[in-house]
């Protein structure tokens, strides 16, 4: 550093400008990059929320009442015939009270499973999220903060486009790459949602067909 300091003179002029300009080059870069992975990871949660809210609630909700409907049929007990003493003409106060704390705990226990999954799948993508978002802002500012450093480098360089390209590989930042992976994720997902939203709830096989969906989610998330 000192002999940089002492050999400023001898420093083209133009090298010295590149160095500036880059400093405040990765300055913005940083800014626009951490920005773009926020909106994107706030895009990929939005989707995630919406598979939960448009294809696995209805789901979890019909797979619970037809466990309890099949209960029904075998004279065991269920809200469904919880409900149905309450409706009769005859029920008494404390049929209905049983009825009601009956109608609760389904609300609640569906709640809960759709919470639980809804967790489940955010969790990954909230991790990945912070990490990338700490590597991203580590690499930058160590570029930012070494940027004295990078003069002496710069000084041959006489190209701004080939300079701001090899600052980027020097931080170990490939932009593209990066780019081309979060889309991917997100075009899969919109097709995840495509496909839940066709199946039916009511089908034979529909739970292992939200099941598979889930582990899709699951392998594009846990990378």
């Amino acid at each position: 550093m000192l002999a940089i300091l002492t050999s400023c003179v001898s420093i083209p002029h133009e090298t010295l400008v590149l160095s500036k300009t880059l400093g405040e080059d990765l300055k913005e870069l940083k800014r626009s990059h951490l920005s773009t992975i926020n909106i994107y990871y706030t895009n990929l949660e939005s989707k995630i929320d919406r598979f939960i809210d448009e294809v696995y609630s209805p789901f979890i909700i019909q797979f619970v009442l037809e466990r309890e409907f099949d209960s029904f049929e075998a004279n065991e007990p269920s809200i469904i015939s919880t409900l149905e003493r309450a409706s009769r003409p005859e029920a008494t106060q404390d049929d209905t009270e049983k009825a009601l704390k009956a109608m609760v705990d389904f609300q609640t226990y569906a709640t809960q499973q759709i919470a639980k999954k809804r967790a489940e799948l955010l969790q990954p993508i909230k991790s990945e999220r912070l990490e990338l978002v700490s590597a991203l802002t580590n690499s930058y500012d160590n570029a930012i903060a070494a940027n004295a450093t990078l003069t002496g480098y710069l000084a041959s360089v006489k190209d701004v486009k080939q300079a701001q390209t090899e600052s980027l590989s020097i931080i170990g930042i490939d932009r593209a790459e990066v780019d081309q992976n979060l889309l991917r994720a997100s075009e899969v997902l919109d097709q995840i949602i495509t496909k839940g939203k066709a199946i039916d709830v009511e089908a034979e096989d529909a739970r292992s067909q939200i099941n598979a969906l889930i582990e899709e989610i699951k392998r594009l998330t846990n990378r």
